[in-house]
């Protein structure tokens, strides 16, 4: 006897949808031919649809947080009236700046930060207001930090 089923898969398993009359017991052949999903079938079109929406979704996404990121770096203090910008406040925000990209990408917090760089947990937080002035020796702990990590 032969006999066509069509089916659908669900998971592992092709669930049969009438009886076959066979015996427990009895030995039969089975011929799987799997049928492609045609591009204009409903399933297909709603996944493509949602694949893209996502897509849309994340692009978005990240120019939020491309925004964000830029909007929390701490401003640079204004320039003169000739145009030049005061030194000591101006490398502090350059330094404020530098860290906080570079925390970023090697995605610490500043508690983490502190930790790998063997400083106190407040001290990342402010050097990264731009408004305290760190000493040398604190700035070189939090590069070598940043830099063990490849940043």
């Amino acid at each position: 006897m032969i006999k066509t089923l069509r089916e659908v898969i669900h998971g592992r398993t092709i669930v049969l949808g009438e009886d076959l009359g066979v015996a427990d017991g009895q030995e039969v052949e089975v011929q799987v031919k799997v049928i492609p999903m045609a591009a204009g079938t409903e399933k297909a079109s709603s996944l493509a649809r949602s694949v893209a929406r996502i897509q849309r979704e994340l692009k978005c996404l990240a120019e939020r947080v491309r925004q964000l990121e830029k909007a929390a770096l701490p401003p640079l203090p204004p320039a003169d009236a000739d145009g030049y910008y005061p030194a000591l406040p101006t490398l502090d925000a350059v330094v404020a700046r530098q860290v906080i990209t570079r925390r970023r990408k090697a995605c610490w917090s500043q508690a983490e930060l502190a930790r790998r760089a063997d400083v106190r947990q407040e001290t990342p937080c402010r050097l990264e207001t731009g408004k305290h002035a760190p000493n040398l020796a604190t700035v070189d702990k939090i590069d070598r930090a940043l830099r063990a990590a490849g940043v």
